[in-house]
């Protein structure tokens, strides 16, 4: 989940528990019970990394933002906390052998050189710099590896780890990473998850990519060997009725900009004798191709695979009615008429693509969970820049494969949320999370969080 803000309040969901707070009597926590601890006071930081350490059973936050106006001039706690239950408070988790300040309060560790990001401070301390520019914004982009007992991060192209029983930091620098490196624009919004099965850290999506799709794709971390690579996933079944329907996509696209010059009085000399009623056609006729391709291809399909070809075909078949009316009516209906079906089947061809998609289309803040009884990753929505999306995939990390799943019911599309494993249930909750909003006001904001449901 994200914490932000100039003063932060801990709020935590327990189960019954009992807890002190400092010289105060014994209170039992009630479950599914949301409590205010009034004297957890973290400082202003924006976005930390917010883990549990099932060893020492204890919340951490690590590093976030804090921004150089005000890192060195307003006091504020350490940049590692651990959350003392007994104390209801955040203790400052300094390296070992460093005495800057107090157990509890602000901290008086050294200064960062200055706002650019480095794993330095001006000591030669390793210490993600909290007071870069707008800081550090992990998003999304840390993991726990309940293996090797520390957590791992990828931001602004560096890859790095914390080791709660040693309280230290470690710059990795593996050769390869997902952007390319520190030189490289910073991904932004990306997930990762630990994969218990591989040992390995999964990394998906995100922004300001460099790439074709807009994001990096799924990439994997191996700690042992300190080396990213990126995952390539081929379907025997699927693939080649994969390439052709987002080329015929694509055509779709290319008639209803054909339609929509002609009917705006904006084509070329070239474009105005174009039969558009025969380019429709020959569309309408390929898609078919693509279906019976896609019925033979059944042979060839696992189990998952066919559901993608059943949901492939409904929407080809959806594209083919609007395109055999399309040709219908070409002479007949107004071309603003005409240009809405046949972007009613170019929407649709798009649909066909994303029911044979092998990984999860890009998108943004998404958060990901592991799923122990399944052995699965579970990812949901997301932002993809322009629309909000309430998706769910999951990774089976034995096979490495994404699948996606289409539940009868599900929660709103969202980006910001929160994924959590409950391990008595076996469940995943949802919570909280972000919508757009309208607004005409001057400089007004283009989201909205959502009323903080589960």
């Amino acid at each position: 989940m994200r914490v932000s803000g100039m003063s932060l309040i801990s709020i935590l969901l327990l189960p019954v528990a009992v807890v002190v707070f400092g010289d105060e009597k014994q209170e039992t926590l009630v479950a599914n019970t949301w409590v205010k601890l009034e004297n957890a006071r973290m400082g202003p930081r924006g976005d930390p990394a917010l883990v549990f350490d099932p060893v020492a059973q204890r919340f951490l936050v690590l590093g976030g933002g804090i921004a150089w106006p005000i890192y060195g001039k307003q006091p504020h706690p350490y940049d590692d906390l651990a959350l003392d239950r007994s104390a209801g408070k955040w203790e400052n988790v300094f390296p070992a052998g460093k005495n800057w300040g107090p157990r509890f309060g602000d901290a008086t560790p050294p200064a960062f050189k200055n706002e650019v990001f480095d794993l330095l401070d001006t000591e030669g301390n390793v210490r993600p710099n909290l007071s870069t520019y707008r800081g550090v914004y992990y998003y999304n982009q840390y993991a726990y590896d309940s293996d090797r007992k520390r957590v791992y991060f990828y931001a602004r192209g560096h890859t790095f780890c914390y080791d709660p029983k040693a309280r230290a930091w470690r710059d990795l620098a593996p050769a390869t990473s997902p952007t390319g490196g520190p030189d490289q624009p910073p991904l932004l919004w990306s997930s990762m998850c630990y994969d218990p099965v591989n040992k390995q850290v999964l990394l998906f999506g995100g922004g300001n990519a460099l790439t074709e799709r807009g994001d990096v794709g799924t990439w994997a971390y191996d700690p042992d060997s300190n080396n990213w690579s990126q995952l390539e996933f081929r379907s025997l079944a699927l693939d080649e009725p994969r390439t052709r329907c987002e080329m015929h996509h694509a055509q779709s696209k290319v008639l209803a900009e054909a339609l929509r010059a002609r009917h705006f009085h904006a084509e070329l000399p070239e474009q105005q004798n174009v039969n558009l009623a025969e380019h429709a056609n020959r569309l309408t006729a390929e898609i078919a191709l693509v279906s019976a391709a896609l019925t033979k291809a059944e042979s060839l399909a696992d189990q998952h695979e066919k559901r993608q070809i059943a949901w492939a075909q409904l929407d080809l078949d959806a594209a083919t009615t609007k395109l055999k009316l399309a040709c219908r009516t070409l002479g007949q209906k107004t071309r603003a008429e005409i240009i809405r079906i046949v972007e009613s089947a170019r929407y649709a061809l798009g649909s066909a693509c994303a029911a044979l998609a092998l990984q999860p289309p890009q998108r943004a803040l998404s958060r990901m969970v592991y799923d122990p009884e399944n052995r699965q990753i579970v990812l949901f929505g997301g932002d993809q820049l322009d629309r909000l999306l309430a998706d769910t995939w999951v990774f089976d990390c034995a096979s490495r494969r994404w699948q996606e799943k289409r539940p009868a019911l599900g929660p709103s599309p969202r980006g910001g949320h929160a994924l959590v494993y409950l391990p008595k249930s076996k469940k995943i909750l949802l919570f909280g999370g972000y919508t757009y909003t309208s607004n005409t006001d001057y400089c007004g904001p283009q989201y909205a969080p959502l009323p903080f449901e589960m």
